[in-house]
């Protein structure tokens, strides 16, 4: 054995050893940790700062290669103090990170918490998993104070949702938001977020009691103070019931329980530290323990420190300015908005906090949270008046355009003009509020068949605005907070949650180093062989689309080759491939079918970054790699246990683990999204992945059988749910999946449920947790012979029936799995039934007959009127005690609106019974509507010239399936068993299954020829359908929109829409329109399109007839459309030439 070196000639022989390998491998190949080598080398900045840290160079270093892989990073940096909605409530991001193990450290770092399950809400008002953790460093932040008093506090590249100047909500960072912009805020999240411990409401009232009154600095004692008998007699009572101890009482007005040992569990249990009034909050205990703590807990703190003053503005005063803030986001989370302010004390020489709930919004307060003793509801007996007036936080600024541009698209008219108001006045940027909008679009809505492609987009914005949970608030100040430690939580679905109530989103990495690298006077280029770059994202970014290389390469050889030669030019600073999963090597897309090619995409990869790798180093250019994270070989699609029960097309099922075995050709039950139908579809693939290393196992709710609906897949199989596909791995109990259940009622006989339900009818939930629903009817002696009426329309579907002493007769239909979204919809828990607009909308003249004879009474005239009024006269009166007041106000405006009626709500009685009243006149209008749809049984509510009018027959259905949304009873782990395979089939054209009745996904929207299609076309055209055109009431036409996704003659992501005709192809003469519109060679006003002077016509059918029958004036048009542009005109283009055949799609 050779002797070590001792001493001086170790550290030469190591620094000689050093030196050979710098020297072969480049500098810095092996460093010890401890060393900071100053290697210089250019710089491309990443717009992260803590990225730029990480990297150790101050950003992506040129001359090198950059792999950048998945799941998507995020860029949001927010500080530690942040307050989100999670599913355990309202935490701080400090106490989200301390849940999930992770100290709020100034480091850079990102933890994958997949595992953990968080999840937080989203700006859907869903909860959404969350993936990832961020640690972001030290960075520059702004805060953002809003009119209401809250602030934000971020990065400046932190992207928030804001109203754009044309009114749209749209998303700009920190650093480009100014005073006088308006950020977009929710008024949901505290009933979303209810998951979190327990807490019960007595100890919710406890807390809010000793917050407002209670004198939390003392060691060895809790003391509480208050004059009103009530309360301090429930403080008493509820300490001694809850914790067992006794309350001392100093003359009625201060009561005290001593030890030290309670005051500490109080501490330590619920979060009440040892503090002044100055230092109060609102519990940790009680911001994850639920709405209805929440609302118990603010209940008990305004019974302490709150007021209602004479204008029914109710308020809340405090020396805790962290309390009122925190109380202010409780309420918004609530959808009550509230404003916070700050006065000077003079005598404590601090500031005293202020929380303000507008009388607009005041109704709200006191539904959700109210006050809890007499005397406070005393006051609000005496102060509280409901206002007509709407929210101002909740009225959108900023739409005058966009309504304006939708009134010029259809033409408006006296209707328009007073729901619209003063919206217009020249004078003054008026916001909208919520019930105008509702108004306008309303209005729209019964001309939406005039509307063009572009009215279609301004009405559905329109609408999403009017019914969205969210307020607009204006930025008062943007000041900077100096340098702090930031925060960042990646949320891969929608990317969106909500920081203190704000709408808050991320960003991505690659595209802003291209506009880094551009802004610096670089080149730039991007291989773009996913064939997935969006332009307009990557311009918003501030990326040069123009200057921008783009290649769409047919092969992950030619890719790379491209890349070699692009990078040997010397002339680019980066360069960006997306993805190297879309890398294919040139032999899979050529190869035979079946050819195996293992590996043959690594060793492509290795042998061109060796070529590149030198070539790099020597121009000094940037190479970033997109990559994804990928499961393991044969895990990319998800798959099914063998014991999963298929449906077949025959209802039976079938195991697919023996349907691949034995690759059975059968056909399958399979949902068609255009026909909205299950139909049978055959498989044309089978599929046996190999053994899985676990599957999730789902029971879900059905009405047939045992009532439960299993399966097991792996997590990453896509369930089709109300809302979209979602992979297995992100539903969880309590969710909605689609079920195939049967549909039995008519339209008829939905009609007959709807108009029941406003009156004696209801729906009952299946008590054995199925998802069927009964519908019940109960009538009294007198009328049996109305009740037997009603079966008889519902005569295909099984009842049971009973009679109680009095005479009075019940039914009970057969559950009804269709019926469970509309008992959602009716009934929220507070006892009363909900109509919608939805609702109302959908009522037809045999619902409102229902609705009549089951809640109305007719009261006829006197006689000596009777006798000088032809045919009778008299007036209805309908009760509507058992709908919400909400439910009622919109039913007598949906009357007066749809029908001309004039009724009014009255309350009647000793008991104020809620009722609509309709004038004589509506009466007799009213009885003429529905006097067909009554039965001679009920006629004595008809006036005598109505009555035998009735002509009704029963309408039934065949039995068929049709998707449902059912709920989620429970997911976990399957054990393991012998076999652990997974399965998977290919279905023609929807590409959906059901197992065990419930909707599943094969594989992603796809087109066929696989990926050699795909590489070797020059030229790809995505076709969609995305309007119906319509003349009258008639479907005469679709309007389609082409995306050029790939092009390899000309520049890519080019966009077109058109109008395809039924019988004549693609409309020439439509096409001219929009683009005459678009280049303003032809005017629209309202609904008139001019061309030069002359009027081709009203309505967008008009002006296209117009131009097909003269078309010198349709070439003339086209040909200054096509010099506007710029484009060549072809023979046979424009004028004079011979007209093409339509292309019939």
């Amino acid at each position: 054995m050779a002797t070590m070196a001792a001493g001086p000639d170790r550290e030469k022989a190591l620094d000689l050893a050093l030196a050979q390998i710098d020297k072969q491998f480049g500098k810095g190949s092996v460093m010890r940790l401890g060393e900071r080598p100053v290697i210089q080398t250019a710089v491309i900045q990443t717009s992260s700062i803590a990225l730029d840290v990480a990297l150790g160079v101050g950003g992506l270093p040129r001359g090198r290669v950059v792999e950048i892989y998945g799941p998507e990073s995020s860029g949001k940096c927010l500080t530690a103090d942040t307050h989100l909605w999670t599913d355990m409530g309202l935490e701080t991001v400090e106490e989200l990170f301390a849940r999930c193990g992770q100290p709020t450290s100034c480091t850079s770092r990102v933890t994958d918490i997949r595992e953990l399950g968080v999840r937080m809400v989203n700006e859907r008002g869903e909860l959404e998993p969350v993936a990832a953790l961020t640690h972001n460093n030290r960075k520059p932040v702004i805060k953002l104070r809003l009119r209401s008093g809250r602030t934000v506090t971020a990065t400046k590249n932190h992207p928030l949702r804001v109203v754009t100047e044309r009114g749209f909500i749209a998303w700009r960072t920190v650093g480009s938001i100014r005073p006088g912009d308006y950020l977009v805020s929710a008024t949901f999240g505290a009933s979303e977020a209810a998951h979190g411990e327990g807490l019960s409401e007595d100890e919710a009232v406890l807390l809010g009691y000793l917050v407002a009154e209670g004198s939390l600095g003392h060691q060895h004692s809790v003391r509480f103070a208050n004059w009103d008998p009530e309360v301090s007699g429930e403080y008493s009572r509820l300490m001694e019931q809850t914790f067992g101890v006794d309350v001392r009482n100093y003359d009625n007005k201060e009561f005290v329980v001593s030890g030290g040992a309670f005051r500490k569990r109080l501490s330590e249990e619920y979060g009440l530290d040892y503090v002044t009034a100055h230092g109060k909050s609102v519990p940790y205990r009680v911001r994850t323990a639920g709405d209805k703590a929440q609302r118990a807990f603010l209940s008990a703190l305004f019974e302490g420190d709150g007021w209602i003053d004479e204008s029914s503005t109710i308020g809340l005063g405090t020396a805790s300015e962290q309390l009122a803030r925190e109380v202010q986001l409780l309420l918004y989370g609530l959808n009550i908005p509230n404003t916070i302010s700050a006065k000077w004390n003079e005598k404590y020489q601090r500031d005293h906090w202020t929380v303000t709930v507008n009388p607009s919004v005041a109704h709200r307060f006191v539904n959700e949270v109210g006050f809890r003793s007499a005397r406070r509801r005393a006051q609000v007996e005496r102060c509280f008046r409901v206002s007509t007036r709407d929210a101002q936080f909740e009225n959108i600024p900023h739409l005058k355009g966009l309504i304006q541009d939708l009134r010029d698209d259809c033409g408006g008219d006296r209707a328009f003009d007073r729901a619209a108001g003063d919206l217009f006045r020249a004078d003054a940027d008026l916001a909208c509020s919520r019930s105008r909008l509702m108004k306008i679009v309303e209005w729209a809505d019964q001309r939406a068949d005039r509307l063009s492609a572009s009215g279609q987009a301004i009405l559905a914005h329109l609408g999403h605005l009017s019914t969205s949970a969210y307020t607009y608030e204006k930025v008062v100040e943007a000041i900077d907070a100096g340098t702090q430690p930031t925060f960042d939580v990646m949320l891969p679905g929608t990317h969106s949650f909500l920081a203190n109530g704000v709408l808050s989103h991320n960003t991505t990495v690659a595209l802003h180093a291209v506009a880094n690298a551009q802004r610096a006077g670089g080149i730039a280029a991007f291989i773009d062989a996913e064939h997935a770059l969006d332009p307009e994202y990557a311009k918003a970014l501030g990326v040069d689309t123009d200057a921008l290389l783009v290649s769409q390469p047919d092969t992950g050889e030619q890719a790379l080759e491209i890349t070699d030669m692009l990078v040997r030019s010397g002339a680019l600073d980066i360069i960006v491939i997306d993805s190297v999963a879309a890398l294919v090597p040139r032999a899979e897309i050529e190869g035979e079918m079946g050819d195996s090619h293992v590996g043959l995409q690594a060793r492509l990869m290795s042998q061109a970054l060796r070529k590149i790798t030198g070539v790099l180093n020597n121009t000094g250019t940037t190479a970033i790699f997109i990559n994804q994270l990928r499961e393991k070989i044969g895990v990319m699609f998800g798959c099914m246990s063998y014991s999963t029960r298929v449906t077949l097309a025959d209802g039976t099922q079938e195991k697919i683990g023996k349907i691949v075995n034995q690759r059975m050709d059968v056909e399958v039950l399979s949902y068609d999204p255009e026909t909205d139908r299950v139909e049978p579809k055959r498989i044309v693939n089978w599929f046996n992945n190999g053994p899985a290393e676990q599957f999730l196992q789902f029971t879900v709710a059905k009405s047939g059988g045992n009532g439960r609906a299993q399966f097991a897949a792996t997590a990453n199989h896509l369930i089709r749910t109300p809302g979209g596909w979602r992979e297995a791995g992100e539903v969880i109990a309590g969710d909605r999946v689609m079920l195939a259940e049967a549909r039995r009622l008519s339209e008829q006989q939905w009609q007959v449920v709807l108009g029941s339900l406003m009156g004696d009818g209801a729906l009952s939930p299946n008590r054995r947790d199925r998802s069927g629903v009964r519908f019940r009817l109960g009538h009294g002696a007198q009328q049996v012979d109305y009740l037997d009426w009603k079966v008889s329309l519902l005569g295909n579907l099984s009842h049971s029936r009973r009679t109680d002493s009095r005479g009075a007769a019940f039914v009970d239909f057969t559950p009804l799995p269709e019926l469970d979204e509309l008992r959602r919809a009716v009934y929220l828990g507070d006892g009363k039934k909900h109509l919608s607009w939805d609702y109302l909308k959908a009522l037809t003249p045999l619902a409102l007959a229902v609705w009549y004879m089951d809640d109305g009474c007719f009261t006829v005239r006197s006689k000596g009127v009777q006798e000088r009024t032809a045919g009778g006269s008299g007036r209805i009166e309908i009760c509507v005690e058992a709908m919400a007041e909400g439910s009622r106000d919109r039913l007598v405006e949906h009357l007066r609106d749809a029908y001309g009626m004039d009724v009014k709500l009255v309350s009647r009685g000793a008991r104020q019974t809620a009722s609509i009243i309709f004038t004589t006149e509506s009466s007799a209008r009213f009885q003429e509507l529905v006097a067909p749809y009554v039965p001679a049984a009920m006629e004595s509510k008809l006036l005598p010239r109505f009555r035998g009018r009735y002509a009704v027959e029963p309408q039934f259905v065949p039995e068929e399936l049709t998707p449902v949304p059912a709920r989620v009873i429970d997911v976990r782990v399957k054990p393991k068993t012998r076999s652990m395979n997974r399965f998977d089939i290919e279905v023609e054209g929807n590409h959906n299954y059901f197992v065990d009745g419930v909707m599943v996904h094969n594989s992603p929207e796809t087109t066929t020829g696989g990926r050699a299609l795909k590489f070797y076309a020059s030229v790809r055209l995505d076709v969609r359908r995305i309007e119906s055109l319509k003349d009258g009431t008639d479907v005469v036409g679709n309007r389609t929109r082409v995306k050029v996704v790939k092009n390899k003659v000309a520049a890519p992501f080019k966009q077109a829409e058109f109008d395809i005709m039924y019988g004549k192809g693609i409309s020439r003469e439509g096409s001219l329109i929009d683009v005459g519109v678009e280049q303003a060679i032809i005017r629209k006003s309202g609904a008139w399109y001019t061309y030069d002077g002359d009027q081709l016509g009203q309505g967008k059918e008009k002006a296209r007839e117009f131009l097909r029958e003269n078309p010198d004036v349709a070439a003339e048009i086209e040909k200054k459309i096509l010099e506007k542009l710029g484009v060549g005109v072809g023979a046979g283009d424009a004028a004079g030439g011979p007209e093409l055949p339509p292309v019939d799609f």
